[in-house]
């Protein structure tokens, strides 16, 4: 019998199914066909039941932690999937604030970020407010070790591809805490990180 790999760092980013009021929010779900019978949708969707169901716990260390990916609608849920899947909320380990297109990220001397004009930040939708920063949660179970103090919780960077994040996260994440180090979800491969996900390749062209 194969014994299975655990891993002391998991990167989540399920493919949420949401509950829209409108046909403009229906047209911009991952899920959305533009036209009966279209192959066209950015990706396949799975209810919470069938994300909480997977077997996550298997694949974690006895110290491990989970990084979730979750919009501010699916923030309930995502506190309820780390529960379902044996961890304890910590904190939100990164924000993720949106640039747009026309943005250009000026920086000091330094090499660190400088201003960024609001006219570069993403605008997004909502309901209430107009979206723009996203969160990753951060859940432990056991006792991971932090390998350090300095890693920043604010990530800027423009946005890409539907649903795709920034680079710099799985970066920052090596930084803050041991592996192995596994993406659930993933659609691009990654240096020192194992990937799981039916997408696995699509960003790596």
């Amino acid at each position: 019998m194969t014994e299975i790999k655990k891993y002391g760092v998991i990167l989540a980013d399920p493919p949420w199914r949401y509950k829209t009021w409108s046909g403009k929010g229906r047209n911009r779900c991952p899920d959305h066909r533009p036209f009966k019978g279209s192959s066209a949708r950015h990706y396949e969707v799975m209810t919470f039941l069938e994300i909480a169901a997977l077997p996550v716990r298997d694949l974690a260390a006895d110290d491990c932690a989970l990084l979730l990916w979750v919009t501010d609608p699916m923030l309930p849920r995502g506190l309820e999937l780390l529960e379902a899947w044996g961890f304890r909320y910590k904190t939100v380990g990164f924000y993720w604030v949106k640039l747009n297109k026309l943005a250009k990220i000026h920086r000091f001397a330094d090499g660190e970020p400088g201003l960024i004009r609001e006219k570069e930040l993403f605008t997004g939708l909502g309901y209430w407010t107009r979206a723009n920063p996203e969160q990753c949660l951060l859940a432990t179970r056991g006792h991971p070790k932090q390998l350090a103090k300095d890693v920043p919780r604010l990530v800027v960077a423009p946005r890409r591809e539907h649903s795709r994040k920034p680079d710099e996260v799985r970066d920052r994440i090596r930084r803050l805490l041991p592996g192995p180090y596994l993406e659930l979800f993933a659609r691009e491969r990654a240096e020192g990180w194992d990937a799981w996900g039916d997408e696995v390749g699509k960003f790596s062209k």
